[in-house]
């Protein structure tokens, strides 16, 4: 290994972890490790061996005193998004140790609620964060969803996304979302927005041209992904046209999805498949004359789905709403939320008349993914943030030291350290410097 290459310390989820920011992870990592030795840091020892073919990887207890080193790299790098069980360590660990955070979601007031009361049983230590983030109001409001009341936990997120608390324990921040973006930006944070980084690979299998049409949803799905709708739609294009819809991944709830599927007299078009091989579930998409692809409500993620949409040159139709609405017009079908089921029924007629309608905006997807998403343009990027960190992580060790010289200084003699002029005006040029 090359004295010179840098070092990063890469925190995320790991394959087989089910998370798109594990393949998120695994799509980036060929064109990092060519560039950088890399320590990939998971809590899952259950992770892919095979990974070690490509770096480092090191298991970890997020209060182990080895993690005090982890300074000792030149980027230490935290993959932060909404799902507690495979992102609440990294959240431990970034609170306690300044790194780039990668925010792949704006709100992760869900992770934390589930952390906090569902696994840790510790309902005041949840409202006790509410209300060092946002307040006595805030803390009073979940309070009263967590007694049973309003508001809801998804209006919280909302309120309250905790982005603010990662954000100002970051050095720096990568995004993918305009949401994102101003959000972290509000906070005085240096951040950058990013394509997410995904290779166009070879082209694949033909989609038939005739028979049947066939639709293909694929993830991780939630009630955002508004699989309710689409299976409404499907119940009214049955009597017109004949079809097959299959779901792969995961659902929230698998038995409601039956029951939905019955109810809507769809038992013998519908196959919910769980997950696949990833190879498996690329032919099936490259095969789909659509993938539906909907998110309402967007808590401001990027969409790895989409870029592997993309890769195999199928229309697919999403919602226009946060990150999706900013796709361009000629590679995505958008609707409008308050017009989904009417927008949709106009897609799925449009496509019983002519399967061919959508095919240019399929591949219109994939040049559009060649061109803007390559995964050697990310890795640059993240490497090119060294001399900023550094910068940051000298600021905020001194911000730290002064910090703890106002508690001193309070105590002992009932004043801050800062109300000394010469100290504040060399505060007020470090910020500057900062910035």
């Amino acid at each position: 290994m090359p004295a010179d290459r840098l070092r990063i310390n890469w925190f995320s989820p790991l394959p087989p972890a089910r998370s798109d920011i594990a393949h998120f992870t695994m799509r980036l990592l060929p064109a990092l490790a060519e560039r950088a030795d890399m320590r990939l840091w998971t809590d899952d020892p259950g992770y892919d061996r095979q990974i070690e073919k490509l770096a480092k990887v090191a298991v970890y207890d997020p209060s182990h005193p080895s993690l005090n080193k982890l300074g000792e790299a030149d980027l230490v790098v935290y993959n932060m998004g909404n799902d507690a069980r495979f992102h609440g360590a990294i959240r431990d660990v970034l609170l306690r140790f300044p790194g780039v955070l990668v925010a792949h979601e704006l709100s992760y007031h869900h992770s934390i609620e589930w952390d906090y009361v569902s696994r840790r049983g510790d309902r005041d230590g949840y409202l006790d964060l509410v209300e060092r983030c946002y307040g006595r109001r805030a803390r009073r409001l979940v309070r009263s969803y967590l007694d049973g009341g309003r508001p809801s936990l998804d209006e919280l997120s909302k309120r309250y996304p905790f982005i603010e608390l990662f954000a100002d324990a970051s050095l720096a921040a990568i995004c993918h979302t305009q949401q994102v973006q101003q959000a972290i930006e509000a906070r005085g944070i240096p951040v950058f927005r990013l394509p997410l980084p995904f290779a166009a690979p070879a082209a694949r299998t033909k989609r038939p041209a005739s028979g049947p049409l066939e639709f293909v949803q694929f993830g991780y799905i939630g009630p955002s992904r508004r699989l309710s709708s689409i299976l409404a739609a499907l119940a009214r294009l049955k009597k017109r046209h004949d079809f097959h819809f299959t779901i792969f991944g995961e659902l929230w709830n698998a038995e409601a999805v039956k029951d939905e599927i019955r109810r809507c007299g769809l038992e013998d078009k519908v196959r919910i498949a769980g997950f696949v091989p990833e190879t498996a579930l690329d032919d099936a998409i490259a095969r789909a004359d659509l993938v539906f692809n909907l998110r309402y409500p967007s808590v401001g993620e990027a969409s790895g789905s989409q870029l592997r949409i993309w890769a195999s040159g199928t229309p697919s139709v999403v919602t226009r709403t946060g990150w999706y609405a900013d796709l361009p017009d000629d590679t995505v079908i958008k609707i409008a939320p308050k017009r989904e089921a009417a927008e949709l029924d106009r897609v799925l007629n449009a496509l019983a008349k002519d399967r061919s309608v959508y095919i240019d905006l399929g591949l219109k997807g994939r040049d559009h993914l060649a061109r803007d998403h390559a995964p050697e343009r990310y890795a640059e990027a993240v490497l090119g943030l060294t001399e900023l960190v550094e910068k940051r992580r000298g600021t905020v060790a001194i911000h730290q030291l002064i910090k703890r010289a106002d508690s001193a200084a309070d105590q002992l003699f009932g004043f801050k350290a800062t109300a000394i002029k010469p100290l504040l005006s060399y505060r007020r040029r470090l910020d500057a410097f900062c910035r």
